[in-house]
């Protein structure tokens, strides 16, 4: 015996609504993956503010528990996450509560390093985590639990412990080229660096000119197979070169040149050498006239790079490095 037509419509009615509370388990614009909601922010927030807004939407920064949620999570800029400390005497926590496990993390090559002595917040990019400073302006990713599975019977949500947490924010940083741009002092800010079209080893930073006491420190890890690793801070015309620096990774040295000067030949420092694969910091500090360049911490005596002139400083407004990755440079 056929189903009647008001039968008939009734299964139809139950079994989209079935579909429609088995498929759309987060907000529309959240993504799921693995019994969780994740957010990933269009906006630009520090940690504090981004914790806030997680938990306006019922969740937390994200914690990452295993190698398949960090694969998930991948992602070409930095971005916060729920990692953060009180001070660096303080133990890494996740602020939905979840245990952080010291055995299960995805730092960065020799991070955390604190550098700057104030970087108690996590943030991840592709599949590595680095500490940085929490009043810095960034994208964030928010997470909270999917709703259940089943259709038949409707269960609330299982409370999510969210967290504010009572930190005391450290000192603004501000964003290059915005409150603060690379030429003043008495500001911080990252310079945002960019993969050069055309140039596929190569990320570049715009820079609105130096000054004088201006601060670059220059960190990441050289390409695993890489021969050399090359910095250049340059006019608008790549070919006006205010400084080149070379380092020779085979004989452990540093060639210095500009447009304007010959070249200059320095035996590296051998405490931490440079090579393939392994990290690297470079300090470039602004003199009235010369550059003072120090090499991995080395306790050796500064290299210096004279220039023409303090004018010269203002009009460099681009820095780029070549043969490296997880590049982070910071303006002090």
């Amino acid at each position: 015996m056929g189903l009647s037509f008001n039968v008939r419509l009734v299964v139809v009615f139950g079994l989209c609504w079935t579909c429609t509370a088995t498929l759309f388990r987060c907000p529309a614009d959240w993504r799921e993956y693995q019994d969780h909601c994740y957010f990933f922010s269009t906006d630009n927030k520090n940690w504090n503010d981004a914790q806030a807004h997680c938990a306006s939407k019922g969740g937390n920064l994200a914690s990452v528990l295993d190698r398949d949620e960090q694969s998930y999570l991948t992602s070409r800029t930095w971005r916060w996450i729920g990692l953060w400390r009180e001070n660096a005497n303080s133990e890494w926590m996740w602020t939905d509560g979840s245990p952080f496990a010291p055995s299960v993390t995805f730092w960065a090559s020799g991070r955390p390093d604190n550098l700057g002595g104030n970087e108690n917040c996590g943030e991840a990019s592709g599949s590595v985590w680095n500490d940085y400073r929490c009043s810095f302006l960034q994208g964030y990713i928010c997470k909270k639990q999917a709703l259940a599975r089943s259709s038949t019977t409707k269960k609330p949500a299982a409370a999510v412990q969210t967290t504010t947490l009572p930190m005391t924010p450290p000192p603004t940083t501000k964003i290059c080229g915005s409150a603060c741009s690379s030429n003043q002092t008495g500001c911080s800010c990252k310079l945002d660096m960019n993969e050069e079209a055309g140039w596929g080893k190569s990320l570049t930073g715009v820079l609105t000119g130096l000054s004088v006491d201006r601060t670059i420190v220059i960190s990441g890890k050289a390409q695993a197979n890489a021969e050399k690793l090359s910095i250049i801070l340059s006019e608008s015309n790549p070919d006006e070169i205010m400084l080149r620096l070379e380092l020779n990774f085979e004989l452990q040295t540093a060639t210095l040149e500009s447009y304007k000067t010959d070249k200059q030949f320095k035996k590296l420092p051998g405490q931490v050498p440079f090579g393939a694969g392994l990290d690297f910091k470079i300090v470039i500090k602004c003199k009235d006239d010369a550059f003072s360049l120090t090499f991995n911490n080395s306790d050796d005596a500064p290299t210096n790079w004279n220039y023409d002139e303090v004018g010269d400083l203002k009009r460099v407004n681009r820095l780029t490095v070549t043969f490296a990755k997880m590049v982070t440079v910071l303006l002090q």
